[in-house]
Parts: C-alpha cells; structure tokens; sequence
C-alpha cells in the first residue's frame, strides 16, 4: 500500500480536539495517559517506537506543529476493565472491547495512514479505511477500527518476520516465530500523529529482561 499523502483531506475531530498544536505538549498528554495505565508493567512491556514525523521541516511544522491534532483513542478491555486489549483477542471476539458502539472518525476523511515505526525496521505505512461501507456510509465503530487495526498489524508483523533487523538495533524487539509474535502484542491506543497520520501504540504480554518502554 502507498502511504497517504499529508495533504490528503482529513478534517480535524473537534470534538476530540486537544487545543494544544505543540508535538513536545501532545507527547506529554501522552505520557501522562500511559501513566495512568493499568496494563501491570511486571506482565507487559511498550514497544519503544520513535514518534512519526513528516520528514521536512516545513512539513512538521504545517502537519504537526500548526495542525489541528486530536486525542489518542484509548482501547478499554471490558472484563477486567483495564487499559489494553489482545490483538488476537480483538480478531475473535470485539464484544470484548469497551464502548465498542462509539463511533470514531466522525467528520474524518475516508481513511487514515497508519504509522508503525517498530525498533530494527524500516518506517512502515498502511491506508485504513474509517468509513462504514453500508447504503448510507458513515463513521465506523470502535469495535471495527480495533478489526482494522489488528489486520493491518497482523500484516506488518508477517512481512516483517522475513525482513532482516538492522543492524545497530536491539535484537530483544526482534520479530519471527521465535521471538516476538503477533500473538504477544496489545493494543494501547492510536495517537493523530500528523495531519492524516495516527500511530498505534503496543505493549507485549510478557516483560522482556532488559527491555525499555522508551524510544
């Protein structure tokens, strides 16, 4: 898939609205959610990836820094009701997403690019799909962007686990059937990274020796 232009059409959610056009400002918004987390840090540990930016300066600052950013949308588990929630769990059953009626996207574009930047591998970019394909389209639910989100990983982590690591990464986030899997993975949030761009964020079910949850 081609990744989305960052002039592409996407109108800010105002209703999900910061207020805030600073990155260094959203990042500490972010943290501050992650802190309040309830994922144990002894069962889990975050994947540590660099935050995406638009390459040039001028883009940065036209689609991030003076961009109209909205909150991450957080993914609840609804039995124990706890921040984080099993990719694979998300492919089998989505009834166990909270607030999995909620739509999302409303007033959005017709997709988003998905941004993964995984320690070891090259940026990564996938075109998700934020409108429900009926007779009258509309906004999709939480439940089926959780769907969407899981495929689309699902997908990175199978090309990747043929890709070759580079070679000044850590191997411990390295991926393949040996070490780190798609079964392993949790899905955090998704954070409006840049105009058009969101990036979801991951943590694993095991805690790895050694490992740190920062980039």
């Amino acid at each position: 898939m081609n990744d989305l232009d960052e002039t592409s059409q996407f109108p800010p959610l105002e209703s999900r609205d910061t207020g805030e056009s600073s990155l260094d400002q959203r990042v500490d918004d972010s943290e501050r959610d992650f802190q309040r987390a309830i994922v144990p840090i002894d069962t889990a540990t975050r994947v540590p990836q660099r935050l995406y930016q638009p390459r040039g300066e001028t883009e940065r600052e036209k689609y991030v820094q003076a961009a109209n950013l909205s909150l991450p949308i957080l993914f609840y588990a609804e039995k124990p009701h706890e921040l984080g929630i099993a990719l694979e769990e998300i492919l089998k059953n989505s009834r166990c997403l909270s607030d999995r009626d909620d739509l999302v996207f409303e007033g959005g574009g017709r997709s988003i690019s998905v941004r993964l930047e995984w320690p070891g591998y090259p940026p990564w970019s996938y075109q998700l799909p934020t409108r429900d394909c009926r007779k009258t389209p509309g906004p999709i639910t939480k439940a089926k962007l959780a769907k969407k989100l899981a495929t689309c990983i699902r997908k990175f982590i199978q090309k990747m686990a043929n890709h070759r690591v580079e070679d000044d990464s850590d191997p411990m986030w390295r991926i393949s059937p040996h070490h780190i899997k798609f079964e392993e993975l949790i899905l955090i949030s998704l954070e409006h990274v840049s105009q058009g761009s969101w990036q979801p964020q991951l943590q694993l079910r095991r805690q790895m020796r050694g490992a740190s949850s920062r980039a």
